[in-house]
């Protein structure tokens, strides 16, 4: 914490001062966001929102029906719920700036599967509603629908879509502000590749906001660079636009012409290997190309208007290689994932050092400041003494070394990030850790899916570094263990019924189904965490598993079905069978004999 306020302060008074936001969707991420240090948020992808149980139907009826009424009506009650949306974020993030993209992704997108209705017509089991719903997902289909109707196409093909959107964003600035407090709106938006467009959608956020009063300055209206064309044009697009954002994701996709869900998993990592890529680009920001388009529109832009704000909200701004290019472009924030903004805020502060872009005045006063820290006495109470013996104590070998095999033993295989997630392990660390691992023949890495794996060397010696812990922290696992058992066999039952539905594959297709399976984990969820609570109690590190299932459930809630029990992708599942193996390992428990699995 301390060494983040001093990268704060240089970050602030810097001549062009960094910030740092994140991006959020809903209330409970915006929080987290700013409980890790955001300053605001840098995106809020109003799609999600729509992905939500409550809202699909009505998504979905806006998008058949072809009577207007009955599509005023929909959008009318749409609007309530983005209402209701909006006031979250915004009381969560009192004061900051907030940055809302209005809707982006093809409209086909919020309808059922083609595949799987056309399949249905073949059977005859389509009734007149799903053949007019076929009819429509026929309709909207595009062959390539990521440079398709998408983005501010959207607000030309279906007017009404984004004023709804700014009505209900306005609308929630008025109510946060009539409850005191103080609301900063961006809107944002996606897609755009020509000042033309632009025009028209400033139009759309007038029209919205014209019977309206809004405080004075609490509205925006910017764009999103995310085609090579708009960055070409940021001299043109700086004149209508407020502000810029790069959205350096589908700015990679674009450049490179990589579809980022086909490549990720098969031609990248080949790319890496064989040295016909040096990083992958979604991961590090490109600056040989995506970044020269970068610098050149903020070059142009500013040539124009010098005061335009500029932020960068792909998930590269929480890379710190990424970072210091950002900063050297002169980027007025950045924003990433909630998690990864502490990342954000020490890299732009080194970023900034190492540009000299830092007075003596803020160095000498920091460096004071670390000084008397230095020098100040420690006072260690029993109480710290307690709490440092609760964790854990490997008898020989470093705490790091042991963390990390014990993870590899739960996962078997997995990503450094994953495995430095499972234990609460700092990414840096176990980054700089595997490798000497791998060296001393007890962990191997699978370059080509960048994937860890224990040998039997591993395993072996993790057994013997198994911590000796007192009878007492044991005992404190050991005590709410049969209560574990007890909620994973009624864990079992709920995913039964998740993947299966009366002896057959649950297709998901019914809503209310998933949703009552959703409604028993969230029950589910509640009663667990005095379990949770207990074994946290004995092992401080255990604090990590009711976080993640935290995480995951939100996730699932969100729209993500993988999240209830998929496989390798931190799903609710896969967290609660790593805190099952993590017991098991713990306390010597032979799974055959007690039946638990």
């Amino acid at each position: 914490e301390q060494l983040l306020k001093w990268a704060d302060s240089i970050r602030h008074a810097a001549a062009r001062p960094v910030m740092v936001r994140a991006n959020a969707d809903n209330e409970a991420d915006a929080t987290h966001a700013r409980h890790l240090g955001a300053e605001g948020v840098g995106l809020c992808r109003t799609e999600h929102m729509f992905l939500a149980e409550d809202r699909l139907p009505l998504v979905r009826r806006f998008i058949l029906t072809n009577d207007p009424r009955e599509e005023e009506e929909s959008l009318a009650a749409l609007e309530v719920a983005q209402q209701r949306d909006f006031e979250g974020i915004l009381t969560a993030m009192d004061g900051l700036p907030v940055t809302v993209r209005l809707l982006d992704p093809p409209l086909h997108e919020f309808l059922p599967d083609l595949e799987r209705l056309t399949t249905a017509e073949a059977r005859g089991e389509l009734d007149a509603s799903g053949k007019h719903e076929l009819a429509a997902v026929r309709r909207l289909h595009e062959v390539n629908p990521m440079i398709g109707t998408r983005g501010v196409r959207l607000g030309v093909v279906r007017p009404g879509l984004y004023q709804m959107q700014v009505r209900a964003l306005c609308k929630a600035v008025e109510a946060v502000t009539a409850a005191g407090r103080t609301a900063h709106v961006e809107v944002m938006i996606p897609l755009v590749v020509d000042p033309t467009e632009m025009h028209a959608a400033h139009s759309w956020v007038e029209d919205a906001v014209s019977s309206l009063r809004l405080p004075e300055g609490s509205l925006s209206v910017g764009t999103m660079i995310e085609t090579p064309r708009a960055a070409l044009l940021a001299g043109e697009l700086a004149t209508v636009a407020d502000f810029f954002s790069f959205g350096t994701n589908d700015l990679t996709q674009l450049t490179y012409a990589f579809s980022r869900d086909d490549v990720g998993s098969k031609l990248l990592p080949a790319y890496i290997r064989d040295g016909l890529l040096p990083i992958d680009p979604f991961e590090r920001l490109d600056q040989a190309g995506v970044g020269r388009l970068v610098s050149l529109a903020c070059t142009d832009a500013r040539k124009v208007k010098p005061e335009l704000k500029i932020g960068v909200c792909g998930e590269h701004a929480g890379d710190p290689v990424s970072v210091e290019f950002l900063v050297h472009n002169e980027v007025d924030y950045v924003s990433c994932s909630p998690y990864r903004v502490p990342i954000a805020r020490l890299a732009a502060a080194q970023a900034l050092l190492r540009a000299g872009k830092v007075s003596a005045e803020v160095l000498n006063a920091i460096t004071s400041d670390a000084a008397q820290k230095q020098g100040a006495p420690t006072e260690r109470t029993s109480a710290d003494a307690t709490t440092t013996q609760g964790s854990f104590t490997p008898h020989a070998e470093s705490d790091i070394e042991f963390l990390l095999l014990h993870s590899l033993r739960i996962k078997g295989f997995a990503s450094a990030e994953v495995i430095a997630e499972v234990v609460h392990m700092d990414i840096v660390v176990a980054l700089e850790t595997l490798p000497q691992l791998a060296d001393a023949g007890l962990a191997k890495f699978f370059e080509a899916r960048g994937l860890w794996q224990p040998t039997p060397e591993g395993k072996a010696k993790h057994a013997e570094l198994l911590p000796h812990y007192s009878n007492e922290i044991l005992q404190g696992l050991r005590q709410h263990y049969d209560d574990f058992l007890a909620l994973n066999e009624e864990f079992k039952e709920l995913c039964a019924s998740w993947q299966t539905r009366d002896g057959a594959v649950n297709d998901h297709s019914d809503a209310s189904y998933d949703a009552d399976r959703i409604s028993a984990l969230e029950d589910f969820h509640q009663r667990a965490a005095a379990v949770h609570a207990g074994f946290t109690s004995a092992l401080p590190r255990f604090a990590t598993y009711p976080h993640r299932l935290s995480v995951s459930l939100a996730k699932l809630q969100a729209g993500d079905p993988k999240q209830f029990t998929g496989v390798m992708c931190s799903s609710y599942h896969d967290v609660w069978m790593e805190l099952h193996e993590d017991l098991v390992q713990l306390l010597g428990v032979d799974r055959h004999a007690e039946g638990s699995y």
